[in-house]
């Protein structure tokens, strides 16, 4: 699939949730990416990239459409059967419903997720994804405490794995989180 030639780019905000640069390029750039994936013949690549437009339709704010795109993301994955792409579109589908406060969906997924995460081949490569969302979703919640915790665990993979942009975001989590904890003890 050709690069999109839109900004996609997005900032993360004191509450930890995402918002887009250009927000009017960023909807250029989803209907760009519809347009790719009408010539995606393969079940998996076409649920890969439906899943990744529903994120971005999440970051826009249009959650009901974003949970009706990450059904079909999903359901195009479920037919591959890859496990690790079925991971990450549930994991992006429960932030939806977060963003939506329907914690009691995006906690069930985590739960479910947390299971899966035991699995090697989902587990080394998605935990510090997995456990940062986790404590973006607990954050929401007002259970700062277990947040900081799930970041603390983030923080420590991300560590291992060295990518300097995620450990700048784990480690803004965690200073979003203590603050967050000194006001609500305050």
């Amino acid at each position: 699939m050709e690069k999109n030639p839109f900004c996609m780019e997005y900032v993360i905000g004191d509450d930890l949730h995402e918002y887009p640069k250009d927000t009017m390029a960023m909807e250029k750039g989803i209907q760009w990416m519809w347009n790719q994936v009408s010539f995606i013949d393969h079940q998996k690549e076409r649920g890969k990239q439906l899943s990744i437009i529903a994120s971005y339709i999440r970051i826009l704010g249009e959650l009901e459409k974003s949970l009706q795109v990450h059904q079909k993301a999903i359901g195009y994955l479920m037919n591959s059967g890859d496990k690790a792409l079925i991971f990450v579109a549930e994991l992006r589908q429960a932030q939806t419903y977060q963003f939506l406060k329907d914690f009691e969906n995006s906690n069930r997924l985590f739960d479910q997720l947390l299971v899966q995460l035991n699995k090697p081949q989902i587990n080394a490569k998605y935990a510090g994804f997995f456990w940062q969302h986790l404590g973006k979703n607990q954050f929401d919640q007002v259970r700062f405490k277990e947040a900081l915790l799930s970041f603390e665990r983030a923080l420590e993979i991300r560590e291992i794995e060295g990518n300097q942009s995620l450990i700048f975001s784990t480690r803004f989590a965690i200073i979003q989180t203590k603050k967050a904890l000194d006001k609500a003890n305050n």
